[in-house]
């Protein structure tokens, strides 16, 4: 494998690893929303 190659194939590894962290990070925001809607809800 060329420099040319290995290039291309760590910029798609990159991209791909950063996209699956953001939807993660998104995904446990989301929850930790969730859970507190589901406090507050409860308090009232």
């Amino acid at each position: 494998m060329h420099a040319g190659q290995q290039k291309v194939y760590l910029c798609a590894f990159t991209k791909l690893y950063w996209w699956s962290q953001n939807c993660a990070f998104k995904e446990i925001v989301r929850l930790q929303l969730r859970l507190e809607k589901a406090h507050s809800y409860r308090e009232l």
